[in-house]
């Protein structure tokens, strides 16, 4: 018959773990930068965008267009990245519950 308390307990590690990788992901970033690095998004390893620099020359009415399309590759590449550092220090944890990956 299986322990229930063992089981109680390697939950409550894997509790401990998820929260302790939740903490680094937060305090991760992640840099993506498009528009010959005239755009940069900062997002943290929880997928938040944390900060966007947009150089002051490119600022201008008639580059209006250029900036959003910039922004949104910038911002969706910076999401790929946060999501794949996100799932590579989760991997470690979730390999410990036996569940296919």
């Amino acid at each position: 018959m299986p322990n229930p308390f063992g089981q109680m307990g390697e939950m409550i590690k894997l509790q401990r773990e998820a929260k302790r990788i939740q903490k680094e992901l937060r305090n991760t970033e992640v840099e993506s930068v498009s528009g010959g690095g005239k755009i940069k998004v900062i997002l943290n390893g929880e997928v938040q965008v944390t900060k966007i620099e947009i150089a002051e020359d490119v600022l201008k009415p008639e580059n209006k267009n250029e900036i959003e399309d910039s922004l949104k590759e910038t911002i969706n590449a910076g999401v790929k990245k946060a999501q794949a550092e996100a799932a590579e220090k989760s991997k470690g944890m979730l390999s410990k519950l036996n569940l296919p990956i």
